[in-house]
């Protein structure tokens, strides 16, 4: 099994242990090479340690966590949020792809959040960051879609209709092409609904 090299950044001494003891217990795949508690020294760190897998909150006490990753220069590594956020906030996930757990964070999830990740270079973290910084703001007008390639950023006004084929999704766009999405379109029905989609029969 290959170690995935991780890096914790938290500015609430709590949530760092509880996260540690977690990945400790139920993780034995991850190997936590350091912690941080703000923007600057969470740089800093990363530029150190050249993690696989960083575990960010979005409220530090310099600003959003945001600001690491619009720090680096190149982004290899995978990203999962940690938030509070409420229900309606976590839509904003959804849009942008984005791995994210809930506070407080259930072992359940964040042993799926391990299972998912593989380690590659996430060229296109940058996008899914500016697609989630402007959802949460509420402006949901991209919808980041991955597939086995990576990722493609659409608009939502570009997108004609959306037929469901066992378990994934057809777009049809406005420029004639279609994107095959490994997801259900049951998923897309719900975060796509109070934005003029509807489903037909």
């Amino acid at each position: 099994m290959n170690t995935i090299k991780t890096v914790l950044i938290d500015d609430e001494t709590r949530s760092i242990e509880l996260l540690k003891t977690l990945i400790l217990n139920y993780c034995p795949q991850v190997e936590i090479l350091a912690t941080a508690r703000d923007i600057q020294s969470g740089i800093s760190t990363i530029l150190k340690h050249k993690p696989d897998l960083l575990f960010l909150d979005i409220s530090l006490p310099e600003g959003e966590g945001f600001k690491i990753l619009e720090s680096l220069e190149g982004v290899n590594f995978e990203v999962i949020f940690t938030t509070a956020y409420n229900n309606y906030a976590l839509k904003a996930f959804e849009f942008a792809a984005i791995h994210y757990l809930l506070k407080p964070i259930s072992i359940t999830k964040l042993v799926e959040a391990v299972n998912r990740f593989k380690v590659k270079k996430h060229k296109q973290l940058k996008e899914q960051t500016e697609i989630l910084q402007n959802a949460i703001t509420g402006r949901m007008d991209k919808l980041a879609l991955a597939h086995k390639q990576g990722y493609d950023f659409v608009k939502l006004e570009d997108i004609i209709r959306i037929e469901g084929d066992d378990g994934y999704s057809h777009f049809y766009m406005k420029n004639r092409t279609t994107l095959l999405v490994s997801k259900a379109i049951g998923e897309y029905e719900k975060l796509l609904e109070p934005h003029g989609f509807f489903r037909v029969h």
